[in-house]
């Protein structure tokens, strides 16, 4: 019994059983294997009545899995043996439905015998959440185990979960993996692109979560995986989730087609060189036989003749610089220019007596680039050109450059940052989407008065400047060609003077190359203008003769070097020498091998100046009179 004081004083009595009755938990006693107490709670949680219970053996709403374990516990216990307390049993209704309980049993003295005294807690909840978790789980583990996809979780910048996948992708077993930095996994190339995903992911913007990267196997070969990465919490702290797709075969078939799809634009550029090649050669061989044949009896038709002859000849180089710059030559030569009047000029000259109307959109705020001037108003002649001849009945060309600032991925390989973005937009009949994969092949056209060397020249310049060319053309509407270069920021460059006419000069000059007809033609050039000539088949002679000019106070004013002699000294070698013997020496370089990086950026290499071969008499009149200036 239990005595109280109620709030008038007097008191009340409360017995054991209605305490009990008052608790959550269900308490019960059984002696001899059968019920012989039990609370209401213990009751409701068999969905029975109390009277129902009384008298009835304990294992019988114990599910069977265990009603004969619990039965022999049970009776141990009874008789004194040290058993654990506590225990979670799976109890069975009236219904049959199953309730799991937190049992906690303990041997008590009642009515003079030994007894078992249980109270069970209802945690059906708490278990089948418990199974639940644990069934996703299994269902999650067989998932990862068994997908083709790599499944991994890096944290800290260390792995420390990863799936069969991921081993047999990257030919790591397990234990290899786990703990391993992350980034050893993904091919140097790919790091600065999947850092800067992950970074821009934590600073809260959205980046394509799916993109393809190379990554590097134990054997150190590479491959290529479609990659995806979310932050997750794992063990209570940040983590990537990241999934990998095995595209390596896939890519080397895009290859295979690539190749192939390249193969195929080689044979058209082989069968529309040679078909060009062979018209200019058939003009220069005609010119001169009808020169030949014209030259006593009418010197004056002999002169067109060779005119004729030395045009043709110039289209064979300006063919040549075109085929440069889409191949792996043709390195721009960059300086500070200022693209609007470039823009301006260069359309008006590329329009020169065509049937179209011109609208222009050129601020004066414009930024400043850093570009080859030749390169880039080949560049826009090409684009204005391909414009005019889209409109062969008349219309208008819409050209129009603004600065622009673009966001990482705002243009496919394009990085952020500043840039000048010029278009030249037509009101043609458009590309047809058949044509639009092949715009960039050389010699590829749809026009009969076109090369088909525009676009691919084009693009080929801009790739080299780092910037991008997009076409956009819709058929009926017209196509607008936008091109992309990284800008300056700052004020635009003071414009150049006016280049100098080309003149006769004085001097001594020394000539050195290892062809005999370039030493002949090139000295009578040189003593046509004026200049007095020595000449050198290789490096080696060259500074013999330098040398004893030198002692006999007789020096050379100027040097012109090949740049490569097969099986001799080239200018690349020789010059330095050149320099011990006079550090003041002026030196020009020449080279027919225009891909050459010291012809794109000569004064890095100690050279004055630069001389492309072929060149014109004028050509090298200039340059020899810019070096003798300095």
């Amino acid at each position: 019994m239990v005595a109280k004081k109620n709030t008038d004083g007097e008191k009340f009595d409360l017995s054991w059983q209605q305490i009990v009755n008052f608790l959550d938990a269900a308490v019960f006693i059984y002696q001899d294997g059968l019920m012989v107490y039990l609370n209401q709670r213990t009751a409701d949680l068999v969905h029975y009545q109390i009277d129902e219970i009384i008298g009835r053996p304990f294992d019988e709403f114990i599910h069977s899995d265990r009603q004969e374990e619990l039965k022999e516990r049970g009776a141990a216990r009874q008789r004194g043996e040290d058993l654990p307390n506590r225990d979670l049993v799976q109890l069975v209704t009236r219904e049959g439905e199953d309730r799991w309980v937190e049992i906690s049993l303990d041997v008590i003295d009642y009515d003079g015998r030994n007894a078992v005294f249980g109270t069970a807690l209802d945690v059906t909840d708490r278990v089948k959440a418990q199974q639940a978790l644990a069934k996703s789980e299994a269902l999650f583990r067989t998932l990862t185990e068994t997908t083709p996809v790599a499944i991994f979780i890096h944290q800290g910048g260390k792995i420390v979960y990863a799936n069969p996948a991921f081993s047999v992708i990257t030919g790591y077993n397990r234990e290899e993996i786990l703990g391993k930095d992350f980034w050893d996994f993904i091919h140097e190339e790919s790091r600065d692109l999947v850092k800067s995903r992950g970074q821009r992911r934590l600073d809260g913007a959205s980046p394509p979560s799916g993109y393809a990267v190379q990554f590097v196997r134990k054997d150190g070969s590479s491959g290529w995986v479609e990659l995806m990465g979310n932050p997750v919490e794992y063990q209570g702290a940040p983590a990537v989730l990241g999934t990998g797709v095995d595209i390596s075969e896939q890519r080397a078939a895009e290859a295979e087609v690539l190749q192939s799809q390249k193969l195929e634009s080689i044979g058209v550029l082989a069968g529309g060189i040679a078909h060009d090649f062979n018209n200019i050669v058939t003009v220069v061989l005609g010119g001169i036989a009808m020169a030949r044949f014209h030259v006593e009896n009418d010197p004056a038709a002999a002169l067109r003749r060779l005119d004729a002859a030395e045009k043709a000849a110039l289209q064979s180089r300006e063919l040549t610089q075109q085929i440069l710059t889409f191949s792996r030559g043709g390195a721009p030569v960059r300086k500070e220019i200022d693209l609007g009047p470039l823009l301006g000029d260069s359309t008006e000259f590329a329009l020169s007596g065509a049937n179209v109307e011109c609208h222009y959109q050129i601020p004066d705020d414009l930024w400043s680039v850093e570009a080859d001037q030749g390169q880039i108003r080949q560049v826009i002649y090409n684009l204005v050109i391909n414009a005019n001849q889209a409109m062969p009945a008349g219309g208008a060309i819409q050209v129009k450059v603004e600065n622009i600032r673009l966001e990482e991925e705002q243009v496919s390989m394009l990085p952020a940052g500043p840039y000048l973005r010029f278009s030249v937009q037509d009101q043609g009949e458009g590309i047809a989407p058949q044509f639009l994969p092949k715009i960039f092949d050389p010699y590829f056209t749809t026009k009969e008065e076109s090369s088909g060397l525009g676009l691919a020249t084009s693009y080929s310049i801009i790739k080299r400047h780092q910037g991008a060319l997009q076409v956009d053309s819709r058929q009926g509407i017209g196509t607008n060609v936008q091109v992309y270069l990284p800008a300056t920021p700052t004020a635009k460059p003071e414009k150049n003077a006016s280049q100098p006419s080309a003149k006769r000069g004085s001097g001594k000059v020394l000539l050195m190359d290892d062809e005999e007809i370039i030493i002949e033609v090139v000295a009578e050039l040189l003593q046509t203008i004026g200049y007095q000539t020595e000449t050198a088949t290789d490096g080696k002679q060259a500074l013999q003769l330098y040398q004893e000019a030198l002692d006999a106070g007789s020096p050379f004013d100027v040097v012109i070097m090949d740049l490569t002699v097969p099986g001799g000294m080239g200018g690349a070698q020789a010059l330095p020498k050149l320099r011990k013997i006079d550090p003041q020496a002026r030196v020009i370089v020449s080279s027919g091998y225009c891909n050459d990086p010291v012809l794109s950026d000569y004064q890095k290499y100690g050279f004055d100046d630069v001389v492309v071969k072929p060149f014109t008499l004028d050509d090298l009149a200039l340059v020899l009179e810019a070096v003798l200036a300095k």
